[in-house]
């Protein structure tokens, strides 16, 4: 599934899986918090998903701990 998504989306898909906020990974990114939202839809659209804990359980093992917070 991973192949359906953009290299932005992946982006922000590793970011929802670390746990980070919209507003965080909007920081992180440089984009505007719209942005990122809108990314996220588009991630669930194209997966068929409604959640972040379904966005996890498809992508589960492929974040590593973020260990510089």
């Amino acid at each position: 599934r991973k192949a359906l998504l953009t290299t932005r989306e992946l982006s922000i898909v590793e970011g929802v899986i670390a746990g980070h906020s919209s507003k965080d990974l909007a920081e992180r990114l440089h984009l505007s918090v719209r942005t990122v939202e809108n990314h996220k839809a588009h991630i669930y659209s194209k997966l068929d998903i409604h959640s972040s804990l379904e966005l996890a359980r498809l992508f589960i093992g492929m974040v590593k701990p973020d260990l510089d917070q």
